[in-house]
């Protein structure tokens, strides 16, 4: 069983952990699949620590640490068997607060995009997310922020993925898969399972990430209600405020900031200006994370090689252009040390996983 901060002192985001943050239906939906899998509720419940009776309320929100635990519990006693999958399937599409509100009201899918990154923190802070935009294809990133075990860290990618992807088939009007889920990690048994209702899905990744087809990812969506959306923004906007001293936030915002555009990534002092800080409060603010600009660079350039290999034709010199190095020599040098393989290594590899080529575009994803 995963062993998480008992105080609200031992890790960073312990307040916001041991406070009520989470939609109440996240929990009712967990619980309802424990039942499933022929587990006492009560006893789950007891387990985790809180009162049922706040269920009962559905504009109700429930501390992180209530749905943590009730997922180890569920792991403990039956095993991972596609609980993420589980999770996001069962999910009500309206069910992600302020932030989802915002996302069903968007006048396009760059929009969409646009809202994830803004106001993710709003919503979620055990799990970062970036937005990449690559010639052929927008690639969701997802990055853990807390110190979890790598069977719950798999539920928590495996929902949030699920839950992004459904949101986009609402957003989009079809049951059609769409894009493709990059998973770390070999394929697990469970998976044949919800195959008919995912998108295409390629493990042994070295991130986890949902890519989407640029004519799918640049779409107007038939949705759009600007007064709504314009309320929802603000209610965002207020709940971001609240929680914007927060040093876990100031992390999301700087790996959020790392985007990979036209002349490459912010600089440092680019990122420090739109944030309001100075370089040095900055840098005291990652060093209470034990990171630093240059190493969520680094990580942000990693995150976008992989997806520049794994999703386009570009020849490798071009892509290490792209990210900045001097030279593809160099640029090889630094993937190699950071996931053992070359990137024509990892590219042979990662055709070897059915990467998407241009016969398969020009089938389509929809």
């Amino acid at each position: 069983m995963t062993s998480m901060p008992q105080s609200t002192g031992q890790h960073p985001l312990g307040i916001w952990f041991f406070k009520p943050h989470i939609p109440a239906i996240y929990v009712k939906t967990v619980l309802a699949i424990g039942r499933e899998r022929g587990l006492d509720e009560n006893e789950l419940i007891a387990k985790a620590g809180f009162d049922k009776r706040i269920l009962e309320d559905p504009a109700a929100r429930v501390p992180p640490v209530v749905q943590m635990n009730l997922i180890n519990q569920i792991l403990e006693h039956t095993g991972n068997n596609g609980l993420g999958y589980e999770i996001g399937l069962s999910l009500p599409l309206t069910s992600h607060g302020s932030l989802g509100m915002a996302i069903m009201c968007a006048s396009s899918m760059p929009e969409v995009f646009d809202l994830l990154s803004r106001f993710w923190t709003v919503q979620e802070r055990a799990v970062n997310l970036s937005v990449s935009t690559l010639p052929e294809y927008t690639c969701i990133s997802l990055h853990i922020n807390l110190p979890l075990g790598t069977e719950i860290q798999r539920v928590y990618f495996e929902c949030i993925l699920t839950v992004l992807f459904r949101s986009l088939q609402m957003l989009i009007g079809t049951e059609k898969p769409t894009g493709q889920f990059f998973l770390r990690g070999e394929a697990q048994g469970y998976v044949p399972r919800f195959a008919d209702r995912l998108p295409t899905i390629l493990h042994d990744s070295t991130v986890w990430q949902y890519c989407i087809p640029a004519d799918v990812a640049n779409k107007k969506l038939p949705m759009s209600n600007p007064p709504v959306l314009a309320l929802a923004v603000q209610q965002c906007e207020r709940e971001l405020a609240l929680i914007s001293g927060d040093s876990s936030h100031f992390l999301a915002q700087v790996q959020q900031m790392l985007t990979l555009g036209e002349s490459g990534y912010p600089s440092q002092n680019e990122v420090a200006i739109k944030l309001g800080v100075s370089l040095r409060t900055m840098r005291r603010k990652l060093d209470f994370w034990q990171t630093s600009y240059r190493e969520l660079r680094d990580m942000a350039c990693l995150r976008d090689a992989i997806c520049l290999l794994d999703t386009t034709d570009l020849p490798i010199q071009q892509i290490a252009y792209r990210l900045g190095y001097a030279s593809s020599g160099n640029f090889a040098r630094v993937f190699r040390q950071q996931t053992g393989q070359t990137p024509k290594a990892y590219r042979l590899s990662s055709n070897q996983l059915a990467r998407p080529n241009k016969s398969r575009n020009s089938e389509g994803f929809l």
